[in-house]
């Protein structure tokens, strides 16, 4: 596969999360919220802080599919392995990390105001492990791009 359709596809498939989250945030979490309403109205006082906590979840994976948007770019143009991918991965690891601690955090808050069950909070654990893994392994890119750039750049001054 040569980068040009490596990075066609990258950036398909960053459209096609993107639309995924789009659909998630503005139809289904709002149907799902409603529909248990509808069905249990005493969670009517948990209902906007689930919804508000979702979209501040969220909000920065659609800033990592911006991100992995500019690296899709550069390897587009044959610069894989450059400092400043190195860079986006090393802040996509970050941005991982947090709204993954946060997420749970913010369960076990919700566990101690009655907001959320036991269920739920034991669910959050694999969400949570789920992003965690997200940024070790995009930490571990970092640091193969890294390396990677180091070489290219010895190379370079080599003669």
């Amino acid at each position: 596969m040569s980068q040009k359709q490596l990075a066609k596809l990258l950036k398909a498939i960053i459209i096609g999360l993107f639309i995924c989250g789009i659909f998630v945030g503005l139809f289904l979490v709002p149907y799902v919220g409603n529909s248990l309403l509808k069905d249990y109205p005493e969670f009517t006082s948990r209902f906007w802080p689930w919804i508000i906590l979702i979209y501040v979840v969220i909000t920065p994976c659609f800033i990592v599919l911006f991100k992995v948007w500019s690296i899709a770019l550069s390897i587009e143009n044959d610069k894989s392995f450059t400092k400043q991918n190195c860079k986006i991965l090393q802040q996509i690891s970050y941005i991982a990390l947090f709204d993954s601690a946060f997420f749970l955090i913010m369960n076990l808050v919700y566990m101690l105001f009655n907001i959320s069950h036991a269920s739920i909070f034991l669910a959050s654990f694999f969400v949570a492990f789920v992003g965690i893994a997200f940024s070790v392994v995009s930490g571990a890119l970092s640091h193969l791009v890294k390396k990677a750039s180091d070489i290219r750049e010895e190379n370079e001054y080599t003669i």
